[in-house]
């Protein structure tokens, strides 16, 4: 059965895309390799540079297809970023020859009859997410370090964290899940501001967090539970780690004792041999990683440190940092100690005669140090050290930090201490307990049904679920053009024969994905069914008579706006539909809302109708690109314009938006509240439409469901303006963050609309109407006392607590972000 169940599988390839690091590469190795043992068939893509180094072609396995290694350019092929000088250099190199040679690579895979489903890559190459997109495939981001780490950077992102912490004032960071972290605890570009193009670069993978399909981290869940469950409101994260070789953990994936890939040739035997002849729990273990490089006064007070202690020790220090230790040092410390270039250092930590871990707490080596159970002393260097560090300490409780002087060197004598407390002090005992817990722990989420193990099978579900889908809509597209060339070979219309080849194929929304409106009908589910399309009139066939509304179902026109804002959340991903809809169709809330009148329950649905769909009916005809790029941007122009209308509704935080989605579901003009002083109110005058098309222009629809309840204000119409406006000059306004949107304000009559170009941001156009201080006050008067919804405050924030209740539903969790910024902005849930 299991065989079968692989070779069900073997068809789902996907393409694994590390950062060129060995620490950064090994733990989605590791992954790949529980995948393979899965039946999954991964490739790993490093560079060409590093691929080089792996010395290998493919990665053999005993438990199913071999791990492929496919690499890719990073621009500097025979030295990677040694060659290129400087960190800016190999960034800007790696982001424009990268996402080139990747979509090569997907194109050269899929010629040779192994097309790609997903794309697993590394945080820090972001631009991976544009190239799964363009070959819409599985999108799936990776962290190999902790989710706390992650957080920090993600509440950087976001302007919640100032950088840099140091300075004249240090400032201490607090965010959810994750103790109080003073400066010298967080990442160092957080901390001292180093290296901002780094910073920048690790920023970017949450620029766009709410467009990959899933999120995988290295640890596993009981590590850090409080941040997993609060970054879970933001994304489909999950924990699949620890990612270290399946012998130290559950042993179900055969034969896999290492990461298949070191950068430095280990010492093994020697090793081995000399920690066989040592007691159990004696011997303190040193190494600093790959990459750290110490300064020869830390290296001498690390040596002394050591010898001082008196305790057995295994140094491992690379070759090219041999000359850093103290003369003598390796002859004099022979009996009692062991230095080598390189080792297996999971052979040792997992030794019997291991009792202690002195690291500079990489991510890595404190992961295993967690899932082997060795008590660790930290001397964290730079990157996010000092936050392992603290969690060694604080949280997890499996070891003590040594503190560094002024010169941010650790002294001999604070090493020597910490050594002796976690090897023979008072503390000895409770850390070898807790490390044995985690030691525990780590086997239990790998083992079956432990969160890991649950995890990948969940993340395995989506894969066989996004392949299935795949070639099932491929064959149906087939059938339907194999039955199409049938058809065609009767008479049929140029015009009509167009038509059903664009039928066909795969449309994209505006972000690039397929859609899927050419699949075949499935039966509607209350998660995930949306909305039939508004069916287009052919032009043989005779429009259907409208039946008339039953008197328990709402009137059509409302249905066929619901349909619409459907279609617009699908396709533009706009997260302000989406909130509407949701909102929408918790109809329960809603009925608590009271009538205003019989006339403005007709006309208010229709309104945002015409603010939706326009004035003018939807026709089939031989569309020009010009006409095509007029009717996108008459769709922004009307989305827009539908956004203005919502955001001028100031009730406390989401109650504006589901007052808003109340008007629309009970046929009610949207309540609004009056406008603070000094407050510019948003431009609602259009340009004229001609009375032939319409009783109404766009600008009376506009005006009339922005008014406030109960107050009349003048609107043009077909007779011409109520009221005259005066056109004030084009004022430049603040430029818009990269996260907002730039919004395009309706033009009057007989003015050109400004639009964004190369030249410049939009700018807004202020309209006033000429009317006295008199009119002015006593307008604001009559606002403040007739408000659409004659409901009190308090009732308002029941009506939002009733909706603040469904937005806690799973459906709803993508909206946390409007939510939280809705709140800051001083609105409330009630």
């Amino acid at each position: 059965m299991k065989n079968a169940n692989q070779a069900q599988k073997a068809h789902i390839h996907v393409l694994v895309l590390p950062y060129p690091s060995q620490g950064r590469i090994n733990p989605m190795l590791q992954f790949s390799k529980r995948l393979a043992h899965k039946g999954i068939k991964p490739t790993l893509s490093p560079t060409l540079c590093f691929s080089k180094m792996m010395d290998t072609t493919a990665i053999t396995t005993h438990y199913g297809s071999p791990i492929n290694v496919r690499p890719i350019s990073d621009g500097y092929d025979d030295g990677g970023f040694i060659q290129a000088g400087s960190i800016t250099a190999y960034l800007d190199s790696f982001k424009t020859i990268g996402p080139k040679t990747l979509a090569q690579l997907i194109e050269k895979l899929a010629e040779e009859g192994d097309p790609v489903k997903a794309i697993i890559y590394d945080g820090l190459l972001p631009w991976a997410l544009d190239v799964a997109k363009q070959f819409g495939l599985g999108k799936v981001l990776f962290f190999p370090e902790s989710c706390s780490v992650s957080s920090v950077y993600y509440h950087v992102h976001c302007g919640l964290i100032k950088v840099p912490l140091m300075g004249p004032s240090p400032t201490t960071v607090l965010i959810p899940g994750v103790p109080e972290l003073q400066p010298s605890e967080a990442p160092s570009f957080v901390a001292n501001g180093s290296h901002p193009e780094w910073l920048a670069w690790v920023l970017r993978q949450f620029s766009d967090l709410d467009r990959v399909d899933w999120v995988l981290c290295s640890i596993f869940y009981d590590m850090e539970k409080e941040v997993v469950d609060w970054m879970a409101k933001m994304c489909n994260i999950r924990t699949i780690g620890p990612t270290i070789p399946s012998y130290y953990l559950d042993k179900r994936v055969e034969d896999d004792k290492d990461y298949s890939f070191q950068r430095f040739k280990p010492i093994t035997t020697l090793c081995k041999n000399w920690l066989d002849s040592k007691p159990k729990n004696s011997v303190v273990y040193m190494s600093f990683g790959s990459l750290a490089k110490l300064s020869e006064q830390q290296f001498e007070e690390l040596a002394c440190g050591l010898r001082n202690t008196h305790q057995s020790f295994l140094w491992v220090v690379r070759e090219l940092e041999q000359a850093k230790l103290p003369k003598e040092f390796i002859n004099e410390t022979s009996e009692q100690g062991l230095v080598v270039g390189w080792t297996s250092q999971l052979e040792v930590l997992s030794h019997k005669a291991i009792g202690c871990f002195v690291t500079h707490c990489g991510f890595n080596s404190i992961l295993e140090a967690l899932s082997l159970g060795v008590p660790v002393v930290g001397v964290p260097q730079c990157f996010d050290q000092g936050t392992n560090a603290k969690f060694v300490e604080d949280v997890w409780r499996v070891g003590v930090r040594a503190k560094v002087d002024e010169k941010g060197v650790v002294k001999r004598e604070v090493l020597e201490e910490c050594i002796r407390e976690v090897m023979e002090g008072e503390k000895k005992e409770e850390l070898r307990k807790n490390a044995d817990k985690w030691n525990r722990l780590a086997k239990e989420a790998m083992s079956e049904g432990g969160s890991s193990y649950k995890n990948i099978d969940e993340f395995m579900a989506f894969l066989e679920k996004k392949t299935t889908e795949e070639e099932a809509k491929t064959d149906h597209l087939q059938q339907e053009k194999a039955g199409s060339e049938l058809v065609n070979t009767g008479n049929q219309s140029p015009k009509k024969d167009r038509r059903e080849v664009e039928q066909l194929q795969p449309k994209k929304d505006a972000a690039g994905n397929q859609s899927t409106e050419d699949e075949p009908p499935k039966e509607a589910t209350t998660k995930d069914q949306p909305t039939q399309q508004v069916k287009a009139i052919a032009e043989d066939e005779p429009p259907a008579e409208e039946e008339p509304p039953k008197e328990d179902e709402p009137p059509a026109a409302v249905e066929e706006t619901h349909s619409y804002i459907m279609q617009k959340s699908l396709l533009l991903k706009r997260p302000l539909l989406q909130l509407l809809i949701l909102l929408e169709k918790s109809s329960a809330a809603e009925k608590s809302h009271a009538a205003s009148s019989a006339n403005a329950q007709q006309k208010a649905p229709a309104e945002i109708k015409k603010i939706l769909l326009g004035s003018e009916e939807i026709e089939i005809e031989d569309e020009t690109e010009e006409e095509l790029e007029r009717q996108r941007q008459e769709e922004l122009q009307r989305d827009e314009e539908l956004t203005r209308i919502l955001r001028d509704v100031k009730l406390p935080g989401i109650s504006a938006i589901a007052t808003a989605a109340t008007a629309i579901a009970e046929n009610l003009p949207a309540a609004t509240t009056p406008k603070k002083p000094g407050r510019p109110r948003a431009a609602t005058a259009v340009a004229e439409k001609p009375a032939e098309k319409t009783g109404r222009t766009r600008a009376a629809v506009i005006e009339k469901a922005g008014q406030k309840g109960g107050q009349k204000r003048p609107a043009a119409s077909a007779k011409g303006p109520a009221k005259k406006r005066k056109v004030i000059d084009q004022v430049p306004y603040d430029e818009p963050s990269e996260d907002e949107e730039q919004e395009e304000v309706p033009a009057t009559s007989g003015q050109k609309r400004p639009s964004a170009s190369a030249k410049g941001p939009l700018k807004k156009t202020k309209i006033i109407e000429e009317q006295s201080k008199e009119e002015n006050e006593e307008d604001d008067k009559t606002s403040d006392s007739k408000v659409g919804d004659p409901k009190t405050p308090t009732e308002n924030r029941e009506a939002a607590g009733d909706i603040s209740t469904i937005l806690k539903s799973p459906a709803c969790s993508s909206m946390e972000d409007i939510l939280d910024k809705s709140n800051k902005k001083g609105g409330s849930m009630g």
